[in-house]
């Protein structure tokens, strides 16, 4: 059973951009009976999962994590993500969002072991996004989003990504959390702080393709996420991503996926979101 609640919120909330959450693209609850199965792909920017109740294997690319009753599960960046089963019914909320001021949690440190009074955030939080009468439900919405990121990442400050790592996943980190997906090689270089050919060897070595490629195939990623989980319009979408112009992003998209954004939007629009 999946108890679904979508929307997004942009952050107008905040003079200057002060706060780091830049939208929350929806909030859910599940229910997965026992011993489901499934595999899927994790939501564009950051995504929560907070167990209420219950314990299943997932699979996290290529890191396998056993959350449990009171854990919260921290996903990044549209991931592949294998639910590998539970031996009972599982119980949880799940927030998405994103914002480019928020670290990335390593993959060696994505089960959190949340705080005292946590559960009663995730249920106002469940409860808020569900009252779309209630005034002030947006801020409230921040407010508590914040408050509940700010207790992960007060717990676990030595468990955030830093950007400087050799590898091309850390790279890959900067590039969606800093929104840089139309970013020059040249001034990845810099602020990688590599040089040129090590990013292109980086590049080629974990994920088989081009800097430049890689980044189309990243918006494209993100692209994907947003039209199928959020309500953000295709411009919204395509200011999101970088794109100079609207016509820019439609001519990508359908390049890369066979149909135009709109289309995509169109076939997936009827599926609940019954897989996060």
């Amino acid at each position: 059973m999946s108890l679904c609640y979508s929307y997004i919120m942009t952050n107008n909330l905040f003079p200057c951009g002060s706060c780091p959450i830049e939208n929350i693209t929806g909030v859910w609850r599940f229910q997965r009976p026992a011993l489901h199965n499934n595999k899927t792909s994790s939501l564009p920017g950051h995504l929560l999962h907070y167990i209420i109740d219950g314990s299943y294997t997932v699979r996290i690319g290529s890191k396998v994590y056993y959350p449990q009753k009171g854990n919260t599960l921290y996903y990044y960046g549209g991931e592949e993500v294998i639910w590998e089963g539970n031996d009972s019914e599982v119980d949880f909320y799940s927030v998405g969002f994103t914002g480019t001021g928020i670290p990335v949690l390593s993959p060696d440190e994505r089960i959190i072991n949340t705080a005292a009074g946590t559960n009663e955030k995730w249920d106002n939080l469940w409860d808020i996004s569900n009252n779309v009468d209630l005034n002030n439900g947006a801020l409230l919405s921040y407010s508590i989003l914040l408050d509940i990121l700010a207790s992960i990442f007060w717990n676990n400050k030595k468990q955030i990504v830093q950007t400087n790592s050799k590898n091309w996943q850390s790279i890959e980190n900067m590039i969606r959390s800093e929104g840089l997906y139309h970013i020059p090689v040249e001034q990845l270089s810099e602020k990688a702080g590599l040089s040129r050919s090590s990013i292109y060897s980086l590049c080629r070595n974990e994920v088989g393709s081009t800097p430049n490629q890689r980044l189309k195939d990243i918006r494209i990623e993100e692209a994907k996420g947003l039209l199928k989980y959020s309500e953000m319009r295709i411009g919204e979408i395509s200011d999101y991503l970088g794109y100079k112009r609207i016509h820019d992003f439609s001519r990508e998209f359908r390049k890369e996926s066979g149909i135009s954004g709109r289309e995509y939007r169109q076939m997936v629009q009827n599926q609940c979101f019954n897989e996060h």
